[in-house]
């Protein structure tokens, strides 16, 4: 009897030997811990991210076919109509984001309404005040790529139709969750308007820069 490994890795080299590879995939969080399995490309229809214990190859469909994520295999356009628009940029907005992270209970969606936001279709319970089930957000200063399905710094991110938050009172984290909160423009001064400077505000510790090219604030706390 052929050993489970050696079973798994002719399998492997048979099903895939049907598309061709690209590039290695770099940073998708669908490999994490150690996953095998095939996922769909996030930034193109036409691609799927096979992992094989964590680490993942990009494969292109041929002849023009797109990856189905409920077939988990590549079929034509008229076989998978919503999932993939006409440019073959997949459609990642969901109507029904808890039927959807039951579906794909391992899914990573962007969330319409902020950059900041994503949805993790693991995350059966709120995180944070201000968040609903499935939602998350990045932290301060980093955005959520629809490229690598993680936040990272907002340079590296492309927003398009999403809102991209630009103060720290634009992250939900930081707004107020009791009566008796100092509110968080008060406690985060908006650099929006404001030349390149850097306030010093003694009474909240802390020091706010702002950068009039990028109309970003960075908050430093200091001891």
């Amino acid at each position: 009897m052929m050993a489970n490994g050696l079973f798994w890795s002719t399998f492997t080299a048979m099903f895939l030997s049907a598309y061709s590879l690209t590039a290695s995939a770099q940073n998708y969080r669908m490999c994490d811990g150690n996953r095998t399995g095939t996922f769909a490309d996030p930034s193109d229809c036409r691609f799927f991210i096979f992992c094989l214990n964590g680490q993942p190859k990009r494969y292109q469909c041929h002849n023009q076919k797109i990856y189905s994520t409920k077939t988990k295999t590549c079929v034509s356009a008229s076989e998978a109509i919503g999932e993939c628009t006409s440019v073959f940029k997949r459609t990642t907005e969901v109507s029904n984001p808890e039927e959807y992270c039951r579906n794909n209970p391992n899914a990573f969606l962007p969330h319409p309404d902020s950059c900041a936001l994503f949805y993790n279709c693991s995350q059966t319970k709120r995180v944070q005040l201000f968040l609903d089930t499935y939602v998350n957000e990045c932290p301060y200063m980093q955005l959520f790529s629809e490229k690598t399905l993680s936040c990272q710094h907002y340079s590296r991110v492309r927003c398009d139709q999403r809102k991209e938050p630009k103060d720290v009172c634009d992250y939900r984290r930081f707004w107020c969750g009791s009566a008796h909160c100092v509110p968080c423009f008060i406690r985060y001064p908006s650099c929006n308007g404001k030349p390149n400077v850097a306030v010093i505000f003694p009474s909240l510790i802390l020091i706010v820069h702002c950068w009039i090219e990028d109309i970003s604030t960075e908050v430093i706390k200091e001891n």
